[in-house]
């Protein structure tokens, strides 16, 4: 829709041509509510006049400048019925691909209308407000950056280097809205609000700063024996009632929650999480990206790579004279080592990371691709919202790793266009395959935070023969159309049906005892699912068989899925399997090819829900072996440092230890541990005069999540 702009609104152009429809309808009725009964005029023509023109003007669509209606912020409505076109046309506006994650800034409009009034004596300045304070002292180490890989979720922030005390300070003068301690999550967190209803988010904090605690104990007195005990708690506060300045201290950070020392940072703007670097945090980056790898895949049905039916690694060539990811170098440039002749649409991966301090790898902040100078795919993390698990799957192949080598493998490809804002695509993003004999120019552009660039160019050449249909034929594609056959089976048995985005599958197993649900979100393409199952005896050791052994099967009906992950089902949020009648702590456990048993989940109040990801066979046992505590040596620790108990003098063969049973006395009295997942094992923490000088006499009892309650062990530890 076009627009005609003014200082404070944009008026419709199609609707200012309507208007004169909307102004004779308008009259009529006033001119009819003049006359009212017997014709008596109650109100001068002139008014009657005046008044249909205000009617009128009144139903002109009007969008204030704050929320453009043809842009980033455009209406959810229309950003519903894009959505549904792009998803239909597989592709989005040839012109523009820009992945402008401002579209997403319709659910922080809604917090607009619920913000509180809430203002600072002294209001902050318009720079004060765009430049966000350091919230460490310098240097700064960035460690992680928004919108990189996870296991199962991006992340929602920034990473920064600190060591356990280091002062952590406020941003941006606001009042504290929230603290948390989640245990093994976000560890100690607090929320700080600022007067434009923006929030920044600190955790893994050691504790918080002796000023706010005295305030936090004006509201909550109970708050000194939780941080003392190390309780769970979620507190949140009133406007105003504890003012923080910019730059004030806040906390102290730490390694509470999950991962070493170090402070996780988050910018939010109602459901948006912005990325600090973009939004007013300055860090200083002269590193470009570096790029270690290209992967083609061939993603249509006879396509090749090189010949082959099969992805092909691509090594790459750096063209710019950067030297090492250690030097200094803001712009890079990569080539393909050689020329890769393709035939059908291939599909790119690029292997990348971001180099930051001495051996930090990072993500980037935006990746766009053009095949002969047209734009065909991008992505940007200009700012993201929480989705769920597994939904960054469509941007990062699973064969991305964090820790231990962090390698990032990046999607160049969008397998549901127009289902996620920070994703554009033409085609999926596929490339076309040149002419018989002909070439074609690939271009990828990576961008980090600070605007350090990389390129990498690969020549694609077009294969000078078809593939012949034989060949294809034969060829293991992955997938397999729905046939008639299949469908006339389906339609009278509920252990079998077809899954497809957006639409919810039931099924029940031949005994009816299990279903597997399918949500709208599990899948990126049609997928066949079918239940089976047999009275084959699994090695279960000392667990008892309580059902039949399910067999879950399923086939990849789209060709772009089947081509790029073969046989293998790619699911996105997990498939629920539920198991009614057992008896509580049955356990659902997974049976891999090999043999092995991997618990999944456990029956309470006579039912069992669990998740998966991986369809394969699936039984219901019941542990009635109890866990294990093997002989502990003398364990040793300094004083005030808590005493690490490790999970390896525990074993359980079934459901596993429960961490969060254990009981513990020290010298004949109840005392305290907390479970660390980060150091595998239990941390002894209180009372604190168990941690002073001495040597100390310790019983545990731990259970298994089947209920199972181990024997008493005793052990001997020594404070130096």
């Amino acid at each position: 829709m076009d627009y005609v702009t003014s200082a404070s609104s944009k008026i419709s152009v199609r609707a200012l041509f309507r208007t004169p429809f909307l102004f004779l309808n308008a009259l009529r009725a006033v001119r009819a509510f003049i006359r009212g009964p017997g014709n008596s005029s109650r109100v001068p023509l002139v008014g009657a006049f005046a008044i249909a023109a205000l009617i009128s003007f009144c139903q002109i669509p009007v969008a204030r400048d704050s929320e453009p209606a043809n842009g980033p912020g455009a209406d959810s409505r229309q950003d519903s019925s894009e959505s549904r076109e792009s998803s239909e046309q597989n592709s989005r506006n040839d012109s523009s691909l820009e992945a402008d994650e401002s579209e997403q800034s319709d659910s922080s409009r809604k917090e607009e209308s619920t913000r509180d009034k809430w203002k600072p004596e002294t209001p902050e300045t318009e720079w004060e407000a765009k430049n966000l304070h350091p919230p460490l002292d310098e240097p700064i180490v960035l460690t992680g950056t928004t919108g990189e890989y996870r296991r199962s979720h991006f992340h929602y922030g920034i990473d920064l280097s600190s060591d356990i005390g280091d002062p952590v300070y406020s941003v941006r003068q606001g009042y504290v809205s929230r603290i948390l301690y989640d245990g093994y999550g976000l560890g100690y967190g607090i929320w700080v609000r600022h007067a434009d209803g923006r929030e920044s988010k600190y955790g893994h904090l050691s504790e918080f700063a002796p000023a706010i605690v005295e305030q936090i104990q004006s509201i909550q007195p109970e708050i000194t024996e939780w941080l003392t005990l190390r309780k769970r708690f979620d507190l949140r506060f009133s406007p105003g009632q504890i003012p923080v300045k910019r730059g004030e201290q806040i906390a102290l950070s730490g390694d509470t929650g999950s991962g070493p020392s170090h402070l996780h940072f988050e910018y939010l703007e109602g459901d948006l999480i912005l990325n600090p670097l973009k939004h007013g945090l300055s860090l200083e980056d002269g590193r470009a990206p570096v790029v270690e790898s290209l992967i083609l895949i061939p993603c249509e049905s006879g396509a090749t790579v090189n010949g082959k039916d099969a992805p092909l690694i691509l090594p790459v060539t750096e063209k710019s004279d950067c030297g090492d990811q250690s030097q200094a170098c803001s712009s890079r440039k990569y080539e393909g080592k050689e020329s890769v002749t393709v035939q059908g649409k291939t599909c790119l991966q690029v292997r990348y990371f971001d180099p930051s301090g001495k051996y930090a790898r990072l993500g980037i902040s935006s990746l766009r691709m053009s095949q002969d100078r047209r734009d065909i795919y991008s992505s940007s993390f200009l700012t993201l919202i929480h989705s769920g698990s597994f939904r960054h799957l469509m941007l990062y192949s699973e064969s991305s790793r964090i820790g231990g080598g962090t390698q990032y493998i990046h999607n160049a490809f969008d397998l549901l266009p127009g289902q996620y804002s920070f994703l554009r695509s033409i085609d999926h993003g596929r490339l076309s395959p040149p002419d018989a004999g002909q070439s074609s120019r690939v271009t990828v552009e990576l961008l980090d935070a600070a605007g350090n660039k990389s390129l990498v160019e690969l020549e694609l050449k077009g294969a000078v023969s078809p593939m012949a249909l034989r060949q294809i034929a034969n060829s293991d594609m992955g997938w397999a159309p729905y046939s008639m056959d299949e469908r006339l089976k389906d339609a009278m048995n509920s252990s079998a049906g077809v899954g497809r985005p957006g639409k919810d599958l039931t099924l029940i197993s031949p005994d009816e005892k299990l279903k597997l649900h399918v949500g709208p979100h599990s899948l990126t393409g049609a997928v066949r699912f079918e239940i089976s199952q047999n009275e084959e005896a699994p090695a279960t050791g000392k667990l008892k068989r309580m059902s039949s052994v399910y067999i879950v099967r399923a086939r990849n009906l789209d060709e772009l899925t089947g081509m790029i992950f073969r046989d293998r089902i790619f699911v996105l949020d997990p498939v629920r399997i539920t198991v009614e009648g057992l008896e509580d702590n049955d356990g659902l456990y997974r049976i891999t090819d090999s043999g092995a048993l991997y618990p999944v989940a456990y029956s309470r109040n006579g039912m069992l829900t669990g998740y998966i990801r991986t369809l394969e066979k699936y039984v219901v046992l019941k542990d009635l072996s109890p866990p294990v505590i093997r002989s502990i040596p003398t364990l040793r620790t300094r004083s005030g440092k808590p005493l690490l108990l490790s999970l390896r003098y525990f074993a359980d063969y079934g459901t596993g230890v429960n961490v969060s049973s254990l009981k513990l006395e020290v010298n004949g009295k109840p005392a305290l541990a907390e479970w660390n997942p980060d150091r595998y094992g239990y941390e002894i923490f209180y009372p604190e005069e168990i941690l002073k000088p001495g040597r100390y006499n310790a019983t545990i009892q731990v259970m298994d999540y089947a209920g199972n309650s181990s024997s008493r062990r005793s052990f001997v530890f020594v404070v130096d």
